[in-house]
């Protein structure tokens, strides 16, 4: 088992490794989302069809998303993660460019 510094370093490695039930726990817990406003979240980014349970059954690894689900998700985290860098860039007072 890898043991790993940080939440960000845990979602970094499992994001390269496209190891979904890592990558969404470990974004999940990054960004400090419950369960029920992931799902929330993911419906919102064109993951549609999941409810708690499906969620609980991916992060948990019991079952993997596939096929269009997968894309879904890959897209989805890729968006909010642009989204984040946006932010934190204008948080931090370069709006070089805006």
């Amino acid at each position: 088992m890898t043991v790993f510094s940080s939440t960000n370093e845990m979602y970094e490695t499992a994001r390269s490794l496209h190891n979904v039930p890592e990558m969404l726990k470990a974004f999940r817990e990054l960004h400090k989302l419950t369960k029920t406003k992931m799902v929330e979240w993911l419906a919102r980014h064109g993951v549609i069809g999941i409810n708690w349970s499906t969620y609980q059954r991916w992060e948990s690894g019991k079952h993997t998303p596939r096929g269009l689900s997968r894309d879904a998700i890959e897209k989805a985290l890729d968006k909010i993660e642009d989204y984040c860098s946006t932010v934190e860039t204008i948080s931090k007072g370069d709006d070089s460019g805006y």
